[in-house]
């Protein structure tokens, strides 16, 4: 009788766990009865239970039990300690006592519950790398498989619902110099950063590193694959039973998977009100729609306000000018939950209809994997409320028309089927703003031309646009320059005042509370004139226009009294 066995090993920077799955995946090519123990040391786990099939079992007896075992098996362990390093161990035994099994597939994988809905399986560490053709491991419903091609330093995602489809690879070897006598290596670094370097025969050969996905500064992050078939670098500070990706990749989801989503959070509405103290919790904004799905397109006039998703990048300018306001939070990191949530109450409290986000281009900072989790904080936290839509930035002087349909097909594939970006019209378009860099009627005609009617494009303003033959669905412009911009028909922006960090004095000054006030209500009173309703900025710190809760501003809301006027004031 032949004995089988595997340790499952813990991450030694996550906290204590009361959800965490080790779970291995075998396959016999043999049918028969066989049984598996399980066992750990009891001082790491005093509590277990096992789920075979998804069915649980009942706890073990003297931490060991054994069962029947014929596809895949997960054990939870609750009360987990952090700092052993060999934890659970799978025994598997033939007991038919004819022929031995063969096991052919035996892979150890920790994960666990993925905060959009979809359970997630850990494919590297940190701190491990892979330099071998691997098979690096399934999502948790075995419906996805990732394998790693060393030939060419690329991952492969198959769907084996489509027969072993290729339905991604990575594509990340695109810099590699073209040497046969190379190899490559994947590594997820101790600092967080993942990163794929080219390594060659001739040691005088400096290593290339062709490709990373600059999340460094997160010690302890992890690679990890989900049922979606989003391949994601989380961040291993998040609270156990949510992810809060640092990078992602793969497939975009689909509109029913967002549906699924908000399903899955009906009974979780009780949240949001808890994320401030009691005594200061807002009513629910009586001006946007009611907490659930959103079906309809928001009308005219909308509140927009614009945000900055890439912090902490600008906390400081110039490495040495840091911003004047720094908010409640701190110096904070846009991408980790806690941020988010906070962001996402300040807006709702102040009834904002879009938070138009600066957005600087595919595979940057504030890209999928922090702009969608935004989105869906938003979703499940309002229901549909607050929507989200980009600030488009990084527009070149060569942009032709062709290029810039290519940015807004990414933009498709990705985004606008979430429910939290703002579409309007009676033809429900997609909503997208534009900094155009350089403002004519040149730019205007290639926006117009590449949008070809399918988005609803909000363009920068420029004198003579009146003049333009190519006109967009709508015209904005960008706040700090003055504190009241009006657009016939079109926009008024108003802003707290502007005072960048490295200037000595402020363009404008700041606005005490009850300026700020007449200048919201003086909004509010072009209610029936104009379409966008926007205000520079939530959180432009290093441009000083920020109106988030900072001390500077507090009030008994908690919120500051600049959100408190928009909230009053609608």
């Amino acid at each position: 009788m032949k004995t089988y066995s595997a340790i499952a090993t813990s991450d030694s920077h996550n906290e204590d766990r009361d959800d965490l799955i080790a779970e291995w995946n075998v396959r016999i090519e043999k049918s028969g009865s066989y049984q598996f123990a399980v066992d750990w040391n009891e001082d790491d786990c005093d509590e277990a239970s096992v789920s075979l099939s998804s069915h649980p079992l009942d706890l073990w007896v003297d931490h060991k039990q054994i069962f029947s075992f014929t596809n895949s098996c997960q054990m939870c362990c609750t009360h987990l300690s952090n700092e052993s390093m060999h934890l659970i161990k799978l025994i598997a035994t033939d007991n038919s006592n004819i022929l031995e099994p063969r096991i052919v597939c035996l892979d150890v994988r920790l994960s666990f519950p993925d905060c959009n809905g979809f359970p997630q399986t850990k494919l590297l560490m940190s701190g491990e790398s892979i330099s071998k053709d691997h098979d690096m491991g399934w999502s948790p419903s075995r419906r996805y498989s990732i394998h790693y091609q060393s030939s060419t330093g690329d991952l492969l995602l198959r769907d084996h619902q489509q027969g072993k489809k290729i339905v991604w690879n990575a594509g990340w070897n695109q810099k590699a110099t073209n040497d046969s006598t190379s190899n490559f290596v994947l590594a997820m670094q101790g600092d967080g950063n993942l990163l794929l370097q080219q390594l060659f025969t001739d040691k005088r050969k400096k290593p290339n590193t062709v490709w990373k996905t600059v999340t460094q500064g997160n010690p302890g992050a992890y690679l990890v694959v989900n049922d979606a078939g989003q391949v994601m670098v989380i961040d291993p500070n998040t609270k156990h039973g949510c992810c809060s990706p640092l990078y992602m990749d793969g497939l975009p989801s689909s509109l029913q998977h967002y549906a699924d989503m908000r399903q899955d959070c009906q009974n979780d509405n009780d949240h949001y009100r808890l994320l401030l103290p009691r005594s200061r919790q807002p009513s629910l904004p009586s001006s946007n729609t009611v907490a659930g799905t959103t079906t309809l397109s928001p009308q005219f006039p909308l509140r927009g306000i614009f945000y900055y998703p890439w912090y902490p990048t600008t906390w400081t300018i110039d490495k040495t000018h840091t911003a004047r306001f720094i908010p409640k939070l701190g110096m904070y990191d846009s991408g980790h939950l806690a941020t988010i949530e906070n962001h996402v109450q300040q807006l709702d409290y102040a009834r904002i209809d879009v938070a138009i986000s600066s957005w600087w281009g595919q595979d940057t900072k504030a890209d999928r994997a922090r702009l969608l989790t935004i989105m869906d904080v938003s979703y499940r936290l309002t229901g549909g409320r607050v929507k989200f839509c980009i600030y488009f930035e990084p527009q070149q002087d060569d942009d032709t028309v062709e290029k810039l349909r290519q940015k807004l097909d990414y933009l498709h594939k990705w985004y606008t089927v979430h429910p939290s970006w703002l579409r309007v019209d009676d033809d429900d378009k997609p909503v997208i703003f534009v900094y155009n860099l350089k403002s004519n009627c040149s730019t205007s005609q290639k926006w117009v031309q590449a949008c070809a009617g399918q988005w609803h494009l909000v363009l920068k303003w420029f004198s003579g646009w009146k003049e333009c033959h190519y006109q967009p669905q709508s015209w904005h412009q960008y706040g700090p320059s003055k504190q009241w911009h009006y657009g016939q028909n079109e926009f008024v922006n108003i802003s707290p005042g502007f005072w960048q960090a490295r200037e000595e004095s402020p363009r404008l000054e700041r606005l005490d509370k009850k300026t700020w006030y007449d200048t919201v209500r003086q909004m509010v009173a072009t209610n029936k004139d104009v379409k966008w309703h926007l205000i520079t900025s939530f959180n432009e710190a290093g441009e000083g226009t920020l109106i988030e809760a900072t001390n500077e501003w507090d009030s008994n809301s908690g919120f500051g009294f600049y959100l408190d006027a928009l909230h009053e004031i609608y």
